[in-house]
């Protein structure tokens, strides 16, 4: 608004606000999630949700994302079954672990995200081999708000594990996390007794 610009630099400005709004809408949408939660007034519909499906949709959705950023994302799937869930909030689980990973991991990297059976659960983990986190911030990785460092805090709100380890545990599961700084960095969601895989 300084100055006159030619139509290409305002397209690209309302690009950032759209980007911006979207994001900031996202933000809000998972805040007051996370708020209901909390206050137990979330009724969660609970239906046969393919975790291999889930996942597929999620890593061709953030295909390009990951290209864009010179990274390859890959997707290993076992036979996972169905399990009873809520779908739209294991969605969101997927998406931000993924682009969890895809923010923290460097040009030229590798994200591998899998999934597999192991008894009578499903055990989905997404792991990169991006920068990594210190031991000392381990602990306090699924605090909201709480982004490590410098290196880790450009961008984002420090909200997604927050996030992902509150739909988890309202589907009485586990999500736990494990890094190296420099090495890389898997998260691991270990669904409990309402994940049981519907095996045919």
């Amino acid at each position: 608004l300084l100055r006159v610009r030619s139509p290409a630099e305002y397209q690209r400005a309302l690009q950032i606000i759209v980007d911006e709004a979207s994001r900031l809408g996202r933000l809000a949408d998972q805040l007051l999630d996370l708020s209901r939660t909390d206050a137990g007034a979330v009724q969660r519909q609970l239906r046969p949700v393919s975790v291999a499906a889930l996942l597929c949709d999620t890593v061709d959705h953030l295909q390009v994302l990951a290209e864009q950023r010179g990274l390859t994302l890959e997707l290993v799937s076992g036979q996972c079954g169905e399990v009873p869930g809520d779908e739209f909030r294991l969605g969101m689980v997927c998406s931000n672990l993924i682009e969890n990973a895809i923010k923290y991991s460097r040009p030229g990297g590798h994200i591998r995200v899998s999934c597999r059976p192991e008894g009578n659960r499903t055990v989905v983990e997404v792991a990169d081999d991006g920068i990594g986190i210190s031991a000392e911030h381990l602990p306090r990785v699924f605090d909201r708000f709480f982004r490590a460092d410098g290196s880790r805090s450009s961008g984002g709100a420090g909200l997604g594990l927050s996030i992902a380890q509150s739909i988890i545990r309202a589907h009485h599961g586990e999500i736990s996390l494990t890094s190296q700084p420099g090495q890389g960095t898997i998260v691991t969601v270990l669904p409990g007794t309402m994940f049981k895989v519907q095996l045919a």
